[in-house]
């Protein structure tokens, strides 16, 4: 039985493929965080400013807190993938 072999290759071939794989896979890659990220719109807050002036001290029983809203309750990053937190967490911002 005569059993061919196959055509072998030339170094620099395989070279050449070799240095298309990295960029090959980062397209792979980049295309499929693009459609995992797409459907996530970033969540803004309007930051108002104060009639007069706070003292930075943690407390919140300044006046100014008192009008400042409350944000939405924060998530993990990767949204209802991940379970819900078991604290509320949660700012103002002024």
């Amino acid at each position: 039985m005569d059993l061919q072999k196959p055509p072998r290759q030339s170094p620099a071939f395989l070279v050449g493929w070799l240095a298309l794989l990295p960029a090959m896979l980062l397209a792979a890659d980049l295309a499929d965080w693009q459609e995992r990220m797409q459907p996530i719109t970033p969540r803004s807050y309007v930051c108002r400013r104060t009639s007069a002036p706070i003292v930075i001290d943690g407390r919140l029983d300044d006046p100014a807190w008192a009008e400042a809203p409350w944000t939405e309750d924060f998530l993990d990053i990767q949204g209802t993938a991940k379970p819900k937190p078991r604290l509320r967490t949660r700012a103002k911002m002024l």
